[in-house]
C-alpha cells in the first residue's frame, strides 16, 4: 500500500486539507480538518487526470 497525504503542516497545510476533492480520491483520514489522504492498493486503478488535478490545486494553494 502506498499512501499520499495532504498534512497540515504551515504554511498552507490547512488549506491543502481542505482542497476540493470532486472525485473522491480522498478515502482516508476523512474527518480531520487538517489532513486527508488517498491510499493506493496494489491493485488499484488510479484516475491520473483526477490526481494530476488535485496537485494542480494543492499547487494553485501553496503559491496562493
Amino acid at each position: 500500500m502506498l499512501q499520499v497525504s495532504i498534512s497540515g503542516n504551515p504554511p498552507n497545510g490547512h488549506k491543502w486539507a481542505a482542497l476540493k476533492d470532486s472525485s473522491g480520491l480522498f478515502n482516508s483520514s476523512l474527518d480531520g480538518n487538517t489532513r486527508r489522504a488517498i491510499d493506493f492498493h496494489e491493485d488499484d486503478q488510479i484516475d491520473e487526470e483526477a490526481l494530476n488535478t488535485l496537485v494542480r490545486g494543492a499547487v494553485t494553494v501553496d503559491k496562493s
